[in-house]
C-alpha cells in the first residue's frame, strides 16, 4: 500500500466506538517544540494508516478541517496520511478527529508508522 516499511514500528491498534464515542481534534504527530512526547517512545509518527473495519449507521466520520476532508466509515476501506513532510517537520494539515458516533458502533485499526525506520526507503531528508 506504501513504500514504507512497517519494522520498528508500532503495534496496530484496535479500537471501539459506541453510541456518542468520538476523539477530539488531534494531529497524531508529538509536537517535540511542546515536549509532548511520551517518555518511552524515541521516535515520530511518520505516518497514520486507519483501517475501518465496520460501517457506521449514522456518524463517525474521520475529519480533516484543514483540508475540508471528511471520510465516512467503510468496512474494509482504509485512508493513509503523512504527518510529517519529507524534511521532518510536522505536517499541520493533518489535524483530524472523529465524529460522534450517532446510530451503531465504529470499529478501527490503527498503524502509526515511525519515522526511523524509513531511513533506507524514504529519500534523503532536505535538512
Amino acid at each position: 500500500m506504501t513504500d514504507l516499511t512497517l519494522s520498528g514500528s508500532q503495534q496496530m491498534q484496535v479500537l471501539n466506538y459506541g453510541l456518542g464515542g468520538h476523539y477530539n481534534i488531534h494531529y497524531d504527530y508529538f509536537d517535540v517544540a511542546k515536549e509532548n512526547m511520551p517518555i518511552n517512545h524515541q521516535d515520530d509518527r511518520m505516518a497514520t494508516v486507519l483501517f475501518y473495519l465496520t460501517e457506521v449507521e449514522q456518524g463517525g466520520a474521520t475529519v480533516f478541517p484543514k483540508l475540508q476532508q471528511a471520510f465516512s466509515p467503510q468496512a474494509g476501506m482504509a485512508v493513509y496520511w503523512l504527518n510529517l513532510h519529507d524534511d521532518g517537520t510536522p505536517n499541520n494539515q493533518t489535524l483530524h478527529a472523529a465524529c460522534p458516533v450517532l446510530v451503531g458502533s465504529k470499529w478501527v485499526m490503527t498503524q502509526w508508522i515511525e519515522e526511523r525506520p524509513q531511513l533506507h526507503t524514504r529519500p534523503c531528508r532536505k535538512r
